[in-house]
């Protein structure tokens, strides 16, 4: 595995950026069906996006959908806020990783928090390992667990999922 991040870490970034990583009951959360996947990433490649913001909202309490087909590579993503709180609906078989290299284990029901200003990396550990899904809000700083997880399984079970912006033919979603 390569690490493309070659000088190492700036200062005020984390070799592990893992913030925060609790499991939650995924009772009665919804789960993306491989149909609904297909529509959000018709091409089958690997790719990240996210959808189902208002436009031009990139920071603040308001969620969104992500979803990764495939893994991504250790980056970065210093123009978004520097934390993702998240809640995976669906989750093959991968690990978040960051710079220090350390693997944490990921699963459905799962509330991650992440600093995105910091080298991480979703790694696949195995070649089954297709889709990570979940419910996501941006914010510079960790927001309280109670709160988030709050916002976040109220968006999964009554936002559409696939919104009218993703179904459109040659949908990007936004990065």
């Amino acid at each position: 595995m390569k690490y493309p991040i070659k000088a190492g870490l700036k200062p005020g970034m984390r070799p592990d950026p893992i913030v925060m990583l609790a499991h939650t009951p995924p009772l009665g959360l919804p789960v993306p069906s491989d149909a609904d996947l297909a529509v959000v990433f018709p091409t089958g490649k690997h790719s990240l996006k996210t959808w189902g913001r208002a436009p031009g909202v990139l920071n603040g309490t308001e969620p969104h959908w992500i979803g990764v087909h495939g893994a991504q590579p250790l980056h970065t993503d210093a123009a978004y806020p520097r934390y993702t709180h998240q809640l995976l609906l669906r989750c093959d078989d991968f690990t978040l990783r960051g710079f220090a290299k350390r693997d944490y284990a990921v699963q459905r029901g799962d509330y991650v928090v992440v600093d995105t200003h910091s080298p991480h990396q979703l790694y696949a550990r195995s070649k089954g390992a297709r889709w990570y899904v979940g419910v996501s809000m941006d914010y510079g700083t960790p927001l309280n667990p109670d709160f988030a997880l709050k916002v976040l399984i109220h968006y999964a079970l009554t936002a559409p999922f696939l919104t009218p912006e993703i179904t459109r033919p040659n949908n990007g979603g936004r990065w």
